[in-house]
């Protein structure tokens, strides 16, 4: 994870109704798209699997994962992800919609990472944990479509944040829509290549404290909370992100 941001990107080159934490599963897209717009989904959503995920879990060794991982299927991988993401905020009713979308997804991936065979108890705990940072990170979006408090002192800071935001949010999901892909295709990578995409998913820490602190740098005396100190998980979701956290912990410590 030597160079995450090797583009010239920053958090306004990217919109943000584009960004999807990951794909949603194939009976959402039937249920929520007309029929034609579906079918439209699931051929991006198809490249991505192939060309991206597939090749990626499919790898022997972390070195062939490392050697497959290079910038230039980095770059296809962000390319493919916005044009999913930019052709589902096209033709999604309303902001709202959106946004309940994206809920529903990470709330999809929360019960996956619990259910599934594919962790032991500490790559499950340490999967939960990235996932509910990789949430708070980008809850904080919203946050961010604001001036800056003081734009002549703060600007290049803000400038580099957003660099660093965007490089490690896609580096992060494109680690996490991998992990969600082996679970939905039943597949067993190997345990070396499984934890090393793991970690790389720990990339969601940099990318909710470069956002974070591109919030901070907006906050007035007269907002009363710069941030949401947790994200909208329903009832089930929170007790079990909260369990593997605490489990994570232990583990740890």
């Amino acid at each position: 994870m030597a160079s995450l941001t090797p583009y010239n990107m920053t958090l306004e080159g990217v919109q943000l109704k584009s960004v999807l934490p990951a794909q949603p599963a194939e009976d959402v897209i039937v249920d929520t798209f007309p029929m034609a717009d579906a079918e439209a989904l699931k051929r991006i959503k198809t490249k991505l699997d192939t060309t991206i995920f597939r090749l990626l879990m499919s790898a022997a060794t972390v070195e062939e994962l490392r050697e497959l991982r290079k910038e230039e299927l980095f770059e296809k991988y962000i390319k493919l992800s916005l044009a999913y993401g930019n052709f589902i905020s096209a033709v999604i009713p309303s902001q709202g919609d959106f946004y309940a979308l994206i809920q529903g997804v990470f709330g999809a991936m929360a019960k996956k990472f619990q259910e599934t065979e594919l962790f032991d108890p500490e790559m499950r705990a340490e999967a939960v944990f990235c996932l509910t940072t990789f949430h708070r990170a980008h809850a904080l979006l919203p946050s961010v479509v604001r001036s800056l408090r003081d734009e002549a002192s703060s600007k290049e800071r803000d400038q580099d944040l957003c660099t660093a935001f965007v490089g490690t949010m896609f580096w992060a999901q494109m680690h996490l829509n991998c992990l969600f892909f082996a679970i939905k295709e039943h597949l067993t990578p190997a345990p070396d290549v499984l934890r090393d995409v793991l970690s790389q998913f720990r990339a969601s820490v940099p990318m909710y404290a470069a956002i974070r602190e591109a919030v901070e740098l907006r906050v007035t005396p007269d907002d009363e909370q710069p941030w949401p100190d947790t994200v909208v998980w329903d009832a089930e979701d929170g007790a079990l992100a909260l369990e593997s956290t605490n489990e994570r912990d232990s583990l740890i410590h």
